[in-house]
């Protein structure tokens, strides 16, 4: 997704409760790394090697994607 894509994406989110734990929307995490790797200025590259994770996993983490279906959490 690009970044405008996952910013409405998050925007039509209705809210959740507040005292029900639950696991972030992908959309949230590609939003929150982007922005953490934009502050501290790092490459894509830098994010992956300080996560000991492929530079394609930081890729698809900022993309919002899961890949195939049976990865999502509600699979799990």
């Amino acid at each position: 997704m690009r970044t405008d894509e996952i910013i409405e994406h998050l925007a039509a989110m209705p809210p959740r409760a507040p005292d029900v734990a639950a696991v972030p929307p992908i959309e949230r995490v590609a939003m929150v790394t982007r922005m953490g790797r934009g502050l501290r200025q790092w490459k894509r590259e830098t994010l992956a090697d300080f996560a000991q994770v492929s530079l394609s996993t930081v890729e698809r983490v900022e993309r919002a994607d899961l890949g195939d279906d049976h990865h999502r959490p509600e699979h799990l």
